[in-house]
C-alpha cells in the first residue's frame, strides 16, 4: 500500500459546504488523503490504512486535519492535536461519517447533536479532558470502537456498556469497519466501586473478561 497522498476528487456539493464551514472554524485546511485511489471507490480496504487503528500514529507531522472520502462523501475525519476545546457544530452534518478521531485536544464535552451521526462506528476521544461520557454518545446507534483513554473519567455508565454489548450481539448488526470492537478507558481515575457486576463481568478491552487494571 502506498504512503498518504493527497487527491483532488470532487465533493458532493452539500459535503462541501459542510467541511467549509468546519474549516472557516478552525481557521485551518482540512487535507484529503487517501492511500490507494481505489479507495475512492470501496471502503473494504479503509481499515487497512494503517493509522486508522487508534493504536497507530498516523501522519501527524504531514496531514494534522484530515479526511477520507468515499463516492463524495466523506466517511473519516481527524482533527488531531489543535487545541480544541469544543468540536465545530457542523460535524453533526456529515451523515456518512463513521470514522472521528479528535484525539489530543482539550475538549470537554460533545454536543447533543453529535448524535445525529447515525453511521459512526468508531470515536477517538483519547488525551482530552473529560470527566464523564458525554450522554450523546450512548445515543449513537452504530457505535462499535469508544476510545476515551486518558481523560478524567471516574465512572463508565452501565447504559453505554449495556448499549455496546446489545448492538455487538445483534445478529442482524453489519459492520462497515474491519476493526476489532472497543472500549477503551485506560489512563482514566475510575472508581472501580462505581463498577456494576456486570461492568466488572465485561468485555469492555479487547473482547475477553473485564480488567478494572485497564480502565
Amino acid at each position: 500500500m502506498q504512503l498518504a497522498t493527497q487527491v483532488n476528487y470532487s465533493l458532493k456539493p452539500e459535503e462541501k459546504e459542510v467541511l467549509d464551514a468546519i474549516e472557516k472554524q478552525l481557521g485551518k485546511t482540512i487535507e484529503r488523503i487517501t492511500a490507494d485511489p481505489e479507495q475512492e471507490t470501496s471502503i473494504s480496504n479503509l481499515w487497512k490504512i494503517p493509522w486508522v487503528s487508534p493504536d497507530l500514529e498516523f501522519p501527524t507531522y504531514k496531514f494534522p486535519c484530515h479526511y477520507i472520502a468515499l463516492n463524495g462523501r466523506i466517511i473519516l475525519l481527524s482533527l488531531f492535536n489543535l487545541g480544541l476545546s469544543e468540536i465545530p457544530y457542523e460535524i453533526s452534518n456529515l451523515k456518512n461519517l463513521t470514522y472521528l478521531s479528535l484525539k489530543s485536544n482539550n475538549i470537554t464535552q460533545l454536543p447533543k447533536t453529535i448524535s445525529k451521526l447515525k453511521s459512526l462506528e468508531n470515536l477517538i476521544l483519547d488525551n482530552n479532558q473529560f470527566t464523564k461520557v458525554p450522554d450523546s454518545i450512548i445515543e449513537l446507534p452504530r457505535l462499535q470502537n469508544l476510545y476515551m483513554k486518558n481523560n478524567k473519567i471516574s465512572k463508565i455508565p452501565v447504559a453505554l456498556t449495556d448499549a455496546w454489548h446489545t448492538r455487538l450481539g445483534d445478529p442482524s448488526y453489519q459492520k462497515s469497519w474491519n476493526i476489532p470492537d472497543y472500549l477503551i478507558f485506560s489512563g482514566n481515575p475510575i472508581e472501580h466501586n462505581s463498577l456494576s457486576k456486570e461492568q466488572e463481568h465485561s468485555t469492555i478491552r479487547p473482547i475477553r473478561p473485564f480488567n478494572p487494571e485497564l480502565c
